[in-house]
């Protein structure tokens, strides 16, 4: 389990029509509570879930299959 400061990073996508500043007032609001009460078991798990998804999804492609292993010499290359 990897332990110390970590780099959170959030992102929008904006349908057609809606305000960006309004959602940039979500930011700080939604970042606060998260800083403040921590996330939710329910949360984690989602999160893990989409992973999962994603990385299995991933995997059905022969360019996917590719990256993976490409990600991985590298990643191999540059630590210890």
């Amino acid at each position: 389990m990897r332990r110390g400061p970590a780099l959170f990073q959030a992102f929008a996508l904006l349908k057609q029509g809606q305000d960006p500043a309004k959602i940039e007032q979500l930011f700080p609001r939604n970042s606060s509570n998260v800083k403040s009460d921590g996330v939710t078991v329910a949360e984690l798990e989602k999160i893990r879930i989409q992973d999962r998804l994603q990385q299995a999804e991933q995997m059905e492609s022969t360019m996917g299959r590719a990256r993976t292993l490409g990600d991985t010499q590298y990643i191999s290359t540059i630590r210890p």
